[in-house]
């Protein structure tokens, strides 16, 4: 077992740096605001990095076996969420870095997750609606140790209230490979800051 977990967090880190390269490649190609004078970091006088801090409410529905048939059993698991997001095209395409800590049965849960989002709006708005998609690696730490592959979508906004501090609001959704399918939803908000 931690061999294979080994091996998926080997995995996990090799798409972290594909994604860092991606961003880092694109950054480099887009104009980088020399023109309008903006910082290095900024594309075209706009943060392109931002960070946060999220709660989470997640809720597990399983489907149990059992000797009165099968059932669908519902887990609600509390915690939080940091993560980095970089805009990689003209601020309409993001690739954002999550790790989620949350609550389990004798343990915790941790997906470790790479996101794809597409924006709705263009950087100066206020009001940024988003979707977004990718894989996770979901480490289950409790009695028994196990890693699993999972993918995860989301569905949310992120309201700025400056040009610098924000608030993310958004529905998560992770579908978890364990022996039985899991399937994860719940909201998730708190504060976002770009630099």
């Amino acid at each position: 077992m931690t061999h294979r977990i080994g091996r998926v967090l080997t995995a996990w880190t090799a798409v972290m740096v594909v994604v860092a390269s991606v961003g880092a490649a694109s950054a480099q190609e887009a104009h980088t605001g020399v023109e309008t004078g903006a910082a290095p970091h900024e594309e075209g006088g706009h943060a392109s990095n931002s960070t946060g801090v999220k709660f989470i409410n997640l809720n597990a529905f399983e489907r149990t076996h059992g000797a009165e048939g099968d059932k669908m059993e519902v887990s609600p698991h509390f915690g939080g969420t940091m993560f980095y997001e970089r805009a990689l095209f003209h601020h309409r395409v993001e690739a954002e870095l999550n790790a989620i800590v949350a609550s389990t049965e004798g343990g915790v849960r941790v997906p470790l997750e790479v996101i794809v989002k597409y924006v709705f709006r263009d950087p100066s708005a206020s009001l940024r609606p988003f979707i977004g998609a990718g894989p996770a690696l979901h480490l289950l730490l409790a009695e028994e140790k196990a890693a699993f592959f999972e993918l995860a979508a989301t569905l949310g906004f992120v309201y700025w209230f400056s040009e610098s501090i924000g608030l993310d609001v958004e529905v998560d959704y992770g579908m978890v490979f364990e022996e039985e399918l899991v399937h994860e939803v719940g909201p998730s908000f708190g504060p976002v800051f770009k630099f």
